[in-house]
């Protein structure tokens, strides 16, 4: 907005998104798209990979409280009854998300009684599930190990041996440890390296395998 003159109604943006995380980016991508002026507002800054934390003792390169100097990607708001958390910057939240990616699948969510009556949801979100699985390149975790065969197990002795599946992640396998050109975008977006296990998801992924928003 031109403050410089008195009464002026001549803003420099349309919009202004507060946020960068994955509600905010897809407010203002969707508004830009529409031809909007946008303006996205972060309370932290870019992170490079090699900027985040190598172990989640590193407080200053992974936790937000800079009135101590802490400007990592981690914020934490303690209440009363609960403690939030919530990502910090370019990204938000999915800086610091575990990967999973699921999808719902029970009427408890399509069928819930305060929006049931609205609209056949399972139909009208089908589209947009499948955007966002696409966009995040999300597919089962490649890999064994000994907690799977433990959880088979479990699911046999519950008895629904056929319920466990390997968790919906947003992660680029390929080949670990090897960089290629993006695999996603036409070549559109990033160099990505192949996952190579190293479970820091979320203290930030320093060999650019998580598919994060910046990603």
């Amino acid at each position: 907005m031109d403050i410089s003159r008195p009464g002026s109604e001549e803003f420099d943006f349309d919009w202004i998104v507060v946020g960068s995380g994955f509600g905010a980016s897809v407010s203002a991508l969707r508004l830009s798209e529409k031809g909007y002026r946008v303006a996205v507002l972060e309370q932290g800054r870019r992170f490079a990979d090699a900027d985040f934390a190598e172990r989640a003792t590193q407080l200053r390169r992974f936790l937000w409280l800079p009135a101590v100097g802490m400007r990592g990607i981690l914020r934490l708001a303690p209440y009363r009854h609960a403690t939030v958390l919530a990502g910090v910057g370019v990204g938000g939240g999915s800086l610091v998300y575990a990967n999973t990616m699921y999808r719902p699948q029970g009427d408890d969510f399509y069928r819930h009684p305060q929006w049931a009556e609205l609209a056949d949801w399972r139909t009208e979100l089908a589209p947009h599930f499948e955007t966002a699985l696409r966009m995040f390149g999300v597919e089962p975790y490649h890999g064994e190990r000994p907690v799977d065969g433990l959880m088979r197990e479990l699911a046999s002795e519950l008895g629904v041996p056929h319920g466990y599946r390997h968790t919906p992640v947003a992660v680029y396998f390929g080949q670990a440890g090897k960089t290629v050109p993006d695999p996603y975008f036409k070549g559109a977006g990033p160099d990505r390296t192949g996952c190579v296990r190293c479970g820091q998801c979320m203290l930030g992924c320093r060999y650019g395998a998580k598919n994060t928003l910046p990603k």
